[in-house]
């Protein structure tokens, strides 16, 4: 299963310069999914958030969310032991 997406989180991950992403954003969000696709527990992906992770409400299944800068955050959903569709959004 592909951990992404989408065509720009993929990108970021890749370290390819995206113009629809600040470039401190995308530093930010490079080490988050690093982090998130490290993770063996659920519990281990709050060093991505910087200490916390959220559950967004009304998902199904689960879907946890975990700051990045400003209005930019990463969604993920955690399935058999790892973070699976991680996407980075831009909530602005």
């Amino acid at each position: 299963m592909y951990p992404f997406t989408d065509e720009r989180t993929a990108d970021i991950f890749s370290g390819r310069h995206r113009k629809d992403v600040p470039e401190n954003v995308a530093k930010r969000a490079a080490r988050q999914f690093d982090i998130l696709l490290a993770a063996t527990r659920l519990e281990d992906c709050r060093i991505a958030g910087r200490g916390r992770i959220a559950k967004r409400q009304n998902t199904d299944p689960p879907t946890f969310c975990c700051h990045t800068d400003g209005q930019w955050w990463v969604t993920f959903q955690w399935q058999f032991d790892r973070a699976v569709n991680i996407r980075l959004e831009d909530t602005g």
